[in-house]
């Protein structure tokens, strides 16, 4: 029996069907940046309504949840860097929405940079990890885009408050501050083990102290005392370094969210240009 072979058909290399519209994948990434740019939105929002009328910080906490949820499926599902820094481009955009009529346009510009660029990085690294990986390590690759994703929404929370600082009248009174950074440093030393983030500021200079230090092969050669003074030393150069560069000096024994709370208020009135006006030239 003959095969009927039609004139210039080719049986060996047949044509190749190419499917005509986008592909289902297509529908579903677009899926996933609009929700992944809609729970930017929820988050903002969230943090809008705390400041602004006391909204629980557990609600807060949700949205992070779920904003860091989509920003993991973003990392693993996205395959343009393009797409990505666009889509990024408008999470930025839409933390800031809620706060627009509340700051002044350099303020959300800061903002926006810092945060754009700490989440670009982080998507960045994540992505160059899968590429460079013959397997995925799910955890690791998780823990860098978190990581980088939990300090960007960290430096948006405190340059985005800190212009509405203002003396006693505070958008953020300072013991609701400081129950948000003892939680949100807790969270951050899942990433950044060996750095005491919460408790006094002298114990955070004193493992910063102690890193560099250790870095010098100079110092394993000393005695125990020579070692206690070249700490002490360090730790003394640490509070002065910081005390020149923000203008606030560190109490013994403070905590380090007190620090942090005592110098954007030292900013935001140094800023304004009014500082002891509002607060008799002393910051407490």
């Amino acid at each position: 029996m003959t095969i009927p072979v039609t004139p210039n058909q080719n049986l060996i290399n047949p044509i190749k069907v190419t499917q005509i519209g986008p592909r289902v994948g297509f529908w579903k990434s677009i899926v996933l940046d609009v929700v992944t740019i809609g729970s930017a939105l929820f988050f903002g929002y969230a943090y809008f309504s705390y400041l602004r009328v006391g909204l629980s910080l557990w609600f807060v906490f949700a949205a992070f949840l779920v904003y860091s949820a989509c920003s993991v499926l973003q990392v693993f599902l996205t395959r343009k860097n393009s797409r990505r820094v666009l889509v990024i481009l408008a999470e930025t955009i839409a933390l800031l929405a809620f706060f627009v009529v509340y700051d002044s346009w350099q303020v959300l510009v800061v903002t926006w940079g810092v945060t754009f660029l700490m989440f670009v990085w982080g998507y960045f690294t994540s992505h160059s990890e899968i590429q460079n990986s013959m397997e995925v390590q799910f955890f690791g690759t998780t823990r860098s885009v978190l990581g980088k994703l939990t300090t960007g929404l960290l430096l948006f929370m405190v340059l985005i408050y800190a212009p509405q600082a203002q003396g006693e009248g505070a958008f953020i009174p300072r013991n609701d501050f400081k129950m948000f950074y003892d939680w949100s440093s807790g969270f951050m030393n899942n990433f950044y083990p060996g750095i005491p983030l919460s408790g006094s500021f002298s114990d955070l200079s004193r493992s910063f102290a102690q890193k560099e230090l250790d870095s010098n092969p100079n110092f394993k050669d000393l005695t125990q005392t020579q070692k206690n003074a070249a700490m002490e030393q360090a730790v003394a150069q640490i509070s002065g370094s910081v005390t020149q560069t923000t203008g606030v000096a560190p109490a013994p024994g403070e905590s380090t969210s007190d620090v942090i709370y005592r110098t954007i208020l030292h900013h935001f009135f140094y800023l304004g240009g009014d500082a002891d006006k509002r607060s008799g030239g002393v910051l407490t």
